[in-house]
This record gives C-alpha cells, structure tokens and sequence, in this order.
C-alpha cells in the first residue's frame, strides 16, 4: 500500500492545528519586538487566573527585544502561583531593557512559583535592576523561584534584589540553574542581594534557602552574592571568573553582617567551583559572620593566579565579632581538596569559637611547588589562631586548636 506523504502546505496547516490544540495554555508574543507586544501578552496571564494559579506560560520567540516598560510592574497585584516567563534560549532570545533606573520585574508580595528560562537580558543603563522582591508582615512574600538558561549583560544597580521592612515574612527557595553574566557585567550594589536593601531587620533572617547550580560568572566590577541577613546558601560546580586584570573590585561571597541573632542560618557550603581571580583585589569571600558554617570543597582559586604577585593575594577573608561578652566568634570554616593561592585572613576580636580546618588542600607558593608554613597560608590579626592542617600537600600537618 502507497505511503500519503503530506504536501508543505498540508503539512503546516496540520502543525498548525495541532499547536492551536495541544498548546491552549500558551501565550506567545507574536506582534513585534516591543513593550506594546510584551505587555498585551503578560497583561492576559496575569489578569486571567485560576484563584491564585497562572493559567498560561509566556512565551517570547527568538529576536531581539527592545524594552522600556517592565514585565511585571510594581502596581500588579494579588498573589500569583506558577508562572513562566520562557524564551527559546541564551542570545537567541534577546531582551534589551531600555529603561532608565526601571526594574523589570517587581514582585511586591506577589509571585510564587515563578519560572523565568531561556533568554539574555542585556541592560543599557547602570541604574537598572532586573526583580525586586519586597516582603512585609506574615503571609505576603514571594517563595520559589525558578532562574535557568540565563544570561546578563552590561551594566547594573542589581540584578536580583530581596529586601523587606521589620515585618518580613520571607523570600525564599530561590534556584539558579545554568544562569551567566557576561564579561561586561558591573554590580554597583550586587548580582543578588539578599536583606538590608531599605533597612536591615532581624525579621530578614527568614530570606533563606538558595540553590546555585552549574553556572558561570563573570564580571568586570562588584559583588555576585551578598547575604545581609545569612541564608542557607548551597553551591554547586561552575565556572566564576573576572573579565580580566584590570577589573575589579570584585567579591564573590559578601556577608558583612554578623547577624547575632541566634535564630538566623548561617550556612554557606560551596562545592566544585572554579574560581578565576586575577588581581589582588579580587575576594573570593568576604565573611563577618559570627556563627554557623562555611565550606569550601573540591574548589580551586587557582585559574590564572599563577603568578608569583599571585603569591601576596588575599583571596578569603573571615572577621569574627564578640557580641555575647564571652571573647570573638566565627564560623566553623573548612576547605576540603582545595586548591588555593595566596593566603587566608582572619581579622577581629580573639577567637574563642570558630576555627578554620584545611584538610586536602594545596596552596600555590610558586612555579617551584615549594612547600609553605601554616601561619604563610593562614594570617592571624588578634589573638591566638585556631585552625588545624591535616594532609595537605605542601603545609605540613599542624594544630592549634584548643
């Protein structure tokens, strides 16, 4: 029996059909490469509900946008479960935000769920932000986001930016999956900051819970991640690099807090990271927390530090703080398999809980592979320092902790 094969035309027009069909909860963006076109489509998914859940996935195809309007603007309201915004992937899906000191995205106590994928957001102006997620009294709070396949460009004020008066409940859950800044990326405050954007309140200690998975992160100027309030903050794998060795400043892991309050978290665990930095004023961390833990494993400052300049860098740095009158406290730190150069810093008030333990690890001193002591490694401002070495390759095994 003779196979039908269906001409082009009839082939389109059943395609076509078939996508009318199967595809009703999707809102496509068909009518340019516009504000006029963006806003009429995210105007239906965010006007037409299911009670609280998004009935429709936005979809923007490839091509260069040119926005100047926000996607989700500061007025809309009403809590919002379970919408996506998705394009059809990095630089293929190309969005410039135009605006002059706008926000793209502001969830005020509004979106829950929510899934932004596949596109490039490029900003033209420094005084940009991308989402602002503002928080206040039990109940309106923005929980669950999802950000993958994404690329940022150019100049910011922030990227993402949680933040909350003295009644925040929480912001919270959020993902990053396959998420890149460009080598062009500057921060003036932060890639993601999390807390004491308008004020830093104890209620702040409930933005917590971050996934960042597989991404690369590049930048010319500023800080990646910044946790004013602490957080519950896991890393994995990727790739984080300067733009170069003029750039700068710039700081992966900011905490500048000490965040007394017992009730916060304070957990940091970074694991598989490849970090390049490329001058003395790149820090990989910045921490002043008081408590809780941090962890480094199989991570590698390494890259194109391999210098002998490279030798006098200060990469990590961890300041301690005595707010309960018993003597400094920092964190439990520990660096497991890492490769590392320069050396560590510890500054603040004399430790009498917290150490930092380096169990694995390697410190570069130099084309030769000289060993290094544990105080060349590791320097001490105040009091007596409290860390342990153990099988390291080239920092012989020592302890002083007490």
């Amino acid at each position: 029996m003779p196979v039908y094969v269906p001409t082009a035309d009839e082939f389109n027009a059943l395609s076509a059909r078939v996508t009318a069909v199967e595809r009703p909860w999707e809102i496509v963006v068909t009518e340019g490469f516009n504000s006029d076109a963006v806003d009429a489509a995210m105007a239906r998914a965010l006007g037409d509900r299911r009670g609280t859940a998004a009935k429709y996935t936005v979809i923007l195809p490839p091509g260069e946008y040119h926005l100047t309007r926000p996607l989700i603007p500061a007025s809309t309201t009403g809590q919002l479960d379970g919408l996506s915004i998705r394009g059809y992937g990095k630089r293929t899906t190309f969005v410039n935000w135009d605006a002059s000191g706008g926000t793209l995205i502001s969830a005020i106590k509004l979106l829950r769920f929510f899934t932004i994928s596949g596109m490039t957001v490029a900003s033209t102006n420094a005084a940009n932000s991308f989402a602002y997620l503002w928080s206040t009294t039990p109940g309106t709070y923005n929980e669950g986001w999802t950000v993958s396949d994404m690329e940022f460009q150019g100049p910011w004020v922030r990227v993402f930016g949680l933040d909350g008066d003295a009644t925040a409940n929480l912001n919270s859950e959020f993902i990053f999956d396959n998420v890149y800044t460009a080598t062009n990326s500057v921060f003036s405050d932060a890639f993601f900051r999390s807390g004491g954007i308008s004020g830093t309140y104890n209620a702040q200690n409930q933005f917590v819970n971050y996934w960042v998975r597989d991404c690369c992160l590049t930048l010319s100027s500023g800080t990646v991640f910044r946790f004013d309030r602490g957080g519950s903050i896991r890393v994995s794998r990727g790739s984080w690099s300067a733009a170069s060795g003029s750039s700068g400043p710039i700081t992966w892991f900011s905490m500048p807090l000490t965040n007394p309050n017992n009730r916060a978290a304070t957990q940091l665990s970074v694991r598989g990271v490849r970090f390049e930095p490329k001058a003395a004023n790149h820090l990989v961390i910045d921490c002043n927390w008081a408590s809780g833990s941090v962890t480094f494993a199989d991570c590698s400052d390494l890259a194109s530090a391999q210098n002998d300049a490279a030798r006098s860098w200060n990469l990590h740095r961890y300041s301690g703080a005595d707010f309960w009158g018993i003597g400094g406290s920092m964190p439990t730190v520990r660096y497991r398999q890492h490769q590392g150069v320069g050396y560590h810093l510890y500054s603040g008030p004399a430790v009498t809980r917290g150490n930092i333990t380096y169990d694995g690890c390697y410190f570069w001193r130099g084309t030769s592979g000289q060993a290094t002591t544990a105080t060349e490694a590791l320097r001490w401002t105040s009091g007596a320092p409290r860390y342990r070495f153990t099988d390291c390759d080239n920092v012989p095994n020592a302890t002083n902790i007490p």
